[in-house]
């Protein structure tokens, strides 16, 4: 699964579950912090295949960081950038 891939399923869960708190973030913003996510989710499964578990289990059992994070606020965007 490339970063790409897990960055449009982050999105996809945000926007289908938490809709009225990512509407405050910019374009700009919501692919920065989904991207973010992504790159901790795939060294999540990377460190799982090391190992000794399949691509496919490794993101079963990293998928939970994707279910249980919520979009970040702008005030937490803008602390990240200081």
């Amino acid at each position: 699964m490339t970063l790409k891939e897990i960055q449009q399923i982050v999105t996809h869960h945000w926007w289908i579950h938490h809709r009225k708190k990512l509407r405050r973030l910019t374009p700009e913003q919501i692919q920065s912090e989904s991207m973010g996510l992504a790159h901790l989710v795939r060294m999540e499964m990377d460190s799982l295949k090391a190992i000794g578990l399949d691509e496919k289990t490794a993101w079963s059992e990293s998928a939970w960081m994707v279910f249980r994070e919520e979009p970040p606020t702008p005030e937490d965007v803008e602390q990240g950038m200081e």
